[in-house]
């Protein structure tokens, strides 16, 4: 029901229902809430709360709101959404390994495309480490990343991590960029080039990308910095 300014009350239609291998479906038009409303027939989730509304099944999510959930493989599905914060979440299999047993620990991310952040699991190791603010853009940028913040990938597998990637404070931006960073941070790749030393923080490299092209420029974690011709 909802009240409007003049003190008259409109119904809203709701239509929950199906049985075996039918879909929930859910009629709103204006339903107003002032706490969470969750419509489970098992198959299907629907999630309404004051910060929005998710709609979906397990291999759909839509999130309006605090939360933008949209792709197959995504990582709200029946968990607890209050646990993720602020994030925006767009693509088949993107952040699907997400498990977080508390607040704050999967926050203001920002993954789009297929298999962003596909690995990211904060939990991984019987532990919590944040992954919060991390900006991945492209298919597969930051795949194999586990964990880590305040990383910045776009390009296509930019910071996509062979192996476990653990790092933070990474900017990769190009095709695969930085790809071969495992635990390293702070450090900066532009162009499809990587790092030195995978696991060492603080190394900068700017290359043309091409097989066999320069790479213009060159630093490391002492501040040193080369510059090619």
């Amino acid at each position: 029901l909802q009240v409007n300014q003049e003190g008259n009350i409109y119904a809203v239609p709701l239509t929950l229902g199906g049985a075996g291998n039918e879909k929930t479906t859910l009629d709103l038009r204006d339903l107003r809430v002032s706490g969470n409303a969750i419509f489970d027939s098992g198959d299907s989730v629907t999630t309404l709360t004051s910060d929005g509304l998710t709609v979906g099944d397990t291999e759909l999510q839509i999130g309006v709101g605090d939360n933008v959930i949209m792709g197959s493989g995504n990582p709200v599905r029946r968990q607890n959404i209050t646990l993720y914060n602020e994030n925006v979440v767009i693509g088949h299999n993107t952040g699907k390994s997400v498990v977080t047993g508390g607040a704050g620990k999967f926050e203001n991310n920002v993954c789009i495309g297929k298999n962003c952040m596909e690995d990211l699991n904060p939990t991984l190791g019987g532990g919590e480490i944040a992954s919060s603010s991390n900006v991945a853009i492209g298919h597969a940028a930051m795949e194999e990343s586990t964990s880590g913040s305040n990383n910045t990938a776009v390009g296509a597998g930019a910071l996509s991590s062979t192996g476990i990637g653990t790092g933070s404070n990474n900017v990769c931006i190009g095709y695969t960029a930085g790809a071969n960073i495992t635990s390293g941070s702070n450090n900066v790749v532009i162009g499809d080039a990587g790092v030195g030393a995978p696991t060492g923080d603080s190394q900068l490299v700017i290359a043309d990308g091409a097989a066999g092209g320069v790479t213009w420029i060159q630093g490391a974690s002492d501040g040193k910095v080369g510059i090619s011709g």
